[in-house]
């Protein structure tokens, strides 16, 4: 059953750990513009490259259009305008710096145009009328997050996405080869068995446990009800999708004993939903995890996590021991599977109230604008 409040605890802490990131690369990238930083942390966080084509444009392509918009609305609103119509051949012109191709550019705006199936003018916030003129929504685009916005414009407008999914895949199994020397084994396999196809991401077997990761690349959502009952509503589907590979794993062992070479019936199978996003919990939904990436590439960094030294990287004060002993094993995974410490950290802070800041209150830190100025 949804539930509204169990989730925007969670989304809080996950968007607030995205823009933690995007803060900390405007550090190593302090020469760099807002929209080269806020490329390279969507990059790094979905594992895909500037280049890679979504649609008709590429990464860059897009980011650059948004980041016109973006632009344009801070310019308007400082006016004093919530919103301004313009002459098609206008608008269009906002973008001849680009030096992008129009049908580019006319792709573009199709795509990010109000239609009858839009949800809401958040990620829409132009509207075209018959008259060739365009009305475009200056408000709710003076602090856009572009990468979240670019996420949605592939998922509303149904845009293959699938070259995001390799890449990652790719990365995902780098990192666990990386790190076989603790006894570690990991596989990717598709079989099937009478007709049934089962494709499993990423299988680790690792001393008394199996962890069985399907990896999403799903950004997470807003705040808003229609964008949450959305995301816990896709979240459903994966667990239904990561239970019937789990019962595929336990229908046909023997291949997967054959595949590892030793017997796995006794081991604990420890099912997980991976997400490129920093979104996790800590808990299990029907028996299912939800881990992130990133938390799992920190747990195979170092035994502490704390406050470190920017000019040596060296921890100054521990915080977090993610290991019992000197070099992880497989109850120290799952535990930080089962109770990530960097989300048990943010959610204390929203229970103590001590200054959690919002999703958008860091947003307006950054491009130091006031928001409340404004109807």
């Amino acid at each position: 059953k949804y539930n509204n409040s169990f989730l925007e605890q969670y989304i809080l802490v996950a968007q607030t750990r995205f823009i933690r990131r995007i803060m900390n690369n405007f550090i190593k990238y302090k020469d760099k513009n807002d929209r080269v930083v806020e490329l390279a942390s969507l990059c790094d966080t979905l594992h895909i490259e500037l280049n890679d084509k979504f649609g008709k444009l590429t990464v860059s392509e897009w980011f650059a259009h948004l980041t016109i918009l973006k632009i344009e609305a801070q310019k308007n609103v400082i006016k004093g305008s919530a919103y301004k119509i313009y002459k098609e051949s206008e608008f269009l012109n906002l973008f001849k710096s680009l030096k992008i191709p129009l049908k580019k550019t006319k792709y573009f705006i199709d795509k990010i145009s109000f239609k009858k199936s839009s949800i809401d003018i958040f990620d829409n916030p132009i509207v075209r009328f018959d008259d060739t003129s365009i009305l475009f929504m200056n408000i709710v685009f003076i602090q856009p997050f572009l990468p979240n916005i670019f996420l949605s414009l592939m998922a509303r407008n149904q845009i293959d996405v699938s070259k995001k999914g390799t890449n990652y895949e790719k990365n995902l199994l780098e990192l666990f080869k990386t790190n076989e020397r603790f006894g570690l084994l990991k596989k990717k396999k598709k079989i099937k068995i009478n007709n049934e196809e089962y494709e499993y991401d990423c299988i680790v077997v690792w001393e008394e446990f199996i962890f069985l990761f399907e990896l999403k690349n799903r950004a997470f959502p807003n705040q808003t009800t229609h964008s949450m009952v959305d995301f816990y509503e896709k979240s459903e589907s994966f667990i239904v999708q990561i239970n019937r590979q789990l019962k595929g794993f336990k229908e046909n062992i023997k291949i997967f004993n054959e595949l590892f070479g030793m017997d796995l019936s006794d081991k604990t199978i420890v099912p997980v939903i991976l997400s490129a996003f920093p979104i996790c919990f800590n808990s299990d939904i029907n028996g299912v995890y939800f881990y992130d990436y990133s938390t799992l590439s920190k747990f195979f960094e170092g035994k502490l996590i704390g406050k470190k030294n920017q000019k040596t990287e060296e921890i100054e004060m521990a915080l977090h021991s993610q290991w019992i002993g000197d070099s992880p094993c497989a109850k120290d995974l799952f535990n930080s599977i089962s109770q990530p410490f960097q989300l048990l950290t943010e959610l204390e802070k929203i229970e103590t109230e001590s200054g959690l800041l919002s999703f958008y209150d860091l947003l307006r830190l950054k491009n130091n604008i006031n928001l409340e100025s404004f109807p």
